[in-house]
């Protein structure tokens, strides 16, 4: 017995022939035939498909995992003669991945164990095949011409067929379009590393998305989301859908809510945490290389609070745009300038030349008295009075120190030191040592 089970399954691995229950020494001229007969093979006994070939198998990607019946088989209900009696007929084979296969059929009478069973022959059709792709493709170009996004059908790499969606965003012509390389129509040289990155995702999930840049005609940049697929039809991969979701819109979204994540509103300039992580960086990079030095000034407005109570809020918000604008003036692009709220501002110089800084600190603190002294006119948000409103600056100043261990740490000592700069009289500068403040 056990040297019978053994034969039976060298039988079965052999010709690959899938039963549901054990086949005896006797199969194995029945299993050699299925596999040598150029199309698909089945055993059919009292509408349960016992056995099939590897052809079969291969096409219609069967398992013995469960039984299979007639009515599994086919697409559409078929009736095979009871007497023997051969028969031809076409039909449609299901299959596990993809849309029915038509198939030409023959039926004829056989044994299979002693006991009589129907042997069916399936043979894939041509021309049923190219008729069903050539219907499938019609489709979906109709489903491509009634989609919300840009999609094109590439062979390979050259564009087969564009939609209306395409022409618009990319402002080519689909004639234009026709057998040029996708590629070298949308991606610029500076993004072809992303073809490796989406042929890799094609090959390992079997489908590929990325957010990117695409050259439109116009030579602009556009962003979008892309998505590349499989097209299959007739049950084969013909073509790659690639698809391209116009996400400008969103991206300058993001932008502003980064923007407004780490700017003040109404200047526009730094807020405290883009302040403080700048310092942060800066007080790494000194730790590093102490030659390169840098300041932080921080400056309370003296009189503006007079201002807000006599003009309003809204010539107050007037005041503070012109003083940010006259900062901007005092100060180098590489230097930061931030708002920390009411009438508190942060200035952060990087690159201090002479080697205390205190020379250099000293000159643009009287060149921001100055300027922010200058009269401010608020005529225009003053009704029919024509004003000037004038404030000064209280200033405290801290020259980089290696003995800080943190921004806030700094920033606690030059607020110590506008303190003392307000309290001693105002419209001045202090720069901070350990002896500044008692």
């Amino acid at each position: 017995m056990e040297q019978q089970s053994q034969a039976i399954a060298v039988d079965e691995t052999a010709f690959d022939l899938v039963r549901s229950d054990e086949l005896p020494d006797e199969i194995s001229g029945f299993g050699l035939m299925f596999d040598l007969l150029p199309c698909m093979a089945f055993a059919e006994r009292d509408g349960q498909i016992v056995a099939w070939n590897t052809l079969a198998k291969r096409m219609l990607s069967l398992s013995g995992a469960r039984p299979v019946t007639l009515e599994d088989l086919f697409a559409e209900p078929v009736e095979l003669p009871a007497d023997g009696a051969r028969e031809r007929f076409e039909g449609a084979l299901m299959r596990r991945n993809g849309p029915p296969l038509p198939v030409n059929c023959a039926v004829k009478a056989a044994a299979l164990d002693g006991r009589r069973c129907r042997l069916i022959l399936a043979m894939e059709d041509p021309a049923a095949r190219d008729h069903a792709a050539e219907n499938e493709g019609r489709l979906l170009k109709e489903l491509l011409e009634a989609a919300p996004e840009a999609a094109v059908i590439v062979n390979g790499t050259r564009v087969r067929y564009v939609n209306r969606h395409f022409v618009e965003l990319f402002g080519y012509s689909a004639a234009g379009c026709a057998g040029q390389d996708l590629a070298d129509l949308l991606i610029p040289d500076g993004l072809r590393h992303e073809i490796e990155v989406i042929e890799h995702q094609l090959l390992v999930e079997g489908r590929a998305s990325i957010e990117s840049s695409r050259q439109a005609s116009s030579g602009e940049l556009i962003d979008v989301s892309v998505m590349v697929s499989p097209v299959r039809l007739g049950g084969e991969t013909r073509a790659l859908l690639v698809t391209y979701r116009d996400i400008r819109e969103q991206k300058r979204q993001e932008e502003r809510l980064r923007f407004t994540a780490l700017h003040d509103v109404l200047t526009g300039l730094a807020n405290r945490a883009l302040f403080l992580d700048r310092l942060e960086l800066t007080m790494s990079r000194m730790r590093r290389r102490p030659d390169r030095n840098f300041s932080i000034f921080f400056i309370d407005l003296d009189g503006f609070k007079l201002v807000n109570d006599t003009y309003g809020h809204a010539s107050g918000d007037a005041l503070l745009l012109v003083i940010a604008e006259r900062l901007r003036r005092c100060l180098r692009p590489q230097d930061t300038i931030a708002r920390f709220g009411g009438d508190e501002f942060a200035l952060l110089l990087d690159e201090i030349d002479d080697a205390g800084g205190i020379a250099t600190v000293g000159a643009v603190a009287e060149r921001i008295q100055c300027e922010i002294g200058m009269p401010i006119p608020l005529a225009s948000l003053a009704g029919d009075r024509a004003v000037e409103a004038q404030v000064t600056a209280s200033i405290g100043i801290i020259v980089g120190d290696l003995h800080y261990r943190s921004a806030e740490e700094m920033m606690r000592d030059a607020d110590r030191a506008m303190y003392d700069a307000k309290t001693a009289g105002k419209a001045r500068h202090t720069i901070f040592t350990a002896h500044t403040v008692s």
